[in-house]
């Protein structure tokens, strides 16, 4: 990722509103793991949306399983995609190095600083 200074976090759902209020840089790209507890991972994504200056930061869910409900639910709740993560650890950094590839080269974002 040459070129570009992302952040990029794994949020754990009861850290966020803590995170959002001591942040000093807002991240590019939020990756957040459909498992994630206490919390629901639809009421996290929510819960960045409605967050005031993390209304446009991407949220990627990522899951090691994929029902189409959960699919359903993270687009509903206003997450920007869902990825699934390989069996194995080199599969998933290669999946999720490929994703923020894509994110960052080629795909033409807002700008999303206000």
């Amino acid at each position: 990722m040459q070129g570009f200074d992302a952040v990029i976090d794994f949020i754990d759902s009861t850290y966020f509103p803590q995170y959002a209020k001591d942040v000093t840089i807002k991240p590019h790209l939020v990756l957040l793991d459909r498992n994630s507890r206490p919390a629901k991972f639809t009421d996290v994504i929510e819960e960045i949306r409605s967050t005031r200056n993390f209304e446009l930061v991407p949220v990627v869910v990522i899951s090691d399983t994929v029902r189409r409900e959960d699919v359903q639910l993270a687009y509903a709740s206003g997450a920007s995609g869902f990825i699934k993560k390989p069996d194995d650890y080199k599969g998933t950094i290669f999946k999720i190095k490929t994703f923020i590839d894509y994110w960052f080269q080629v795909v033409e974002l807002p700008n999303a600083s206000k």
